[in-house]
């Protein structure tokens, strides 16, 4: 689906899911408890941007929802750089217009509504993909993890975090086989507080996933 302008800030439903096929609907009106100021500090995402993050990349937030890291990756890429945040509901981005609004980013900040079985952005379009406590939620995460072999540039990183209060070590696991088929090189697992991470490099040539 095409990349959005930014449009007005609407009431909004969040639909979550924590498996596949349960869904679980969270209103706006309580997206407070999942971007405010403890939570960032808790995570201290200022200092996740700056460790990722470069001026004038183009960076990709997959799964953002309210996009609690929008401010710090807008800082970290600069005047020069983007972010796409990409989400599979409308009523979330339309927050992230909001909020990009009110920060005076919005020249930095494309909206992009995923599918409902894929992101759906054109290959070789970022350079850093963050799919941040996101992955387990997908309908398919090996679906998941070859389309951003392709969608990341040669030479980019996929960067996926997950929660460790939800998310088994066998699904990195698997993570790291899905990636290899794709010809991704598992480069580090970076410390991200609360949270199990891998750090993926595509290579020069284009990855072929199988």
């Amino acid at each position: 689906m095409a990349t959005q302008e930014l449009p007005n800030e609407s009431d909004v439903v969040i639909n979550v899911k924590n498996k596949p096929g349960n869904e679980h609907v969270y209103p706006a009106k309580h997206a407070f408890f999942l971007d405010n100021p403890l939570r960032r500090w808790l995570m201290r995402q200022r200092a996740f941007a700056k460790q990722f993050v470069r001026e004038g990349m183009t960076v990709l937030d997959v799964g953002c929802g309210s996009a609690p890291l929008l401010f710090d990756l807008a800082r970290a890429v600069g005047p020069t750089g983007h972010i796409i945040c990409a989400d599979l509901q409308q009523g979330m981005l339309d927050r992230v217009a909001a909020k990009a609004r009110r920060k005076r980013i919005s020249s930095r900040v494309r909206l992009h509504r995923c599918e409902s079985t894929k992101v759906g952005l054109e290959p070789d379009c970022v350079d850093l993909a963050i799919a941040f406590w996101m992955v387990h939620e997908t309908p398919s995460p090996e679906a998941f993890v070859h389309e951003m072999a392709t969608t990341v540039r040669p030479g980019g990183v996929l960067l996926i975090v997950e929660p460790k209060h939800h998310v088994k070590p066998q699904l990195l696991e698997a993570y790291e086989n899905y990636a290899r088929d794709c010809g991704l090189r598992m480069e580090q697992r970076p410390r991200v507080r609360f949270s199990w991470s891998l750090m993926f490099r595509r290579p020069a040539e284009r990855a072929n996933c199988s």
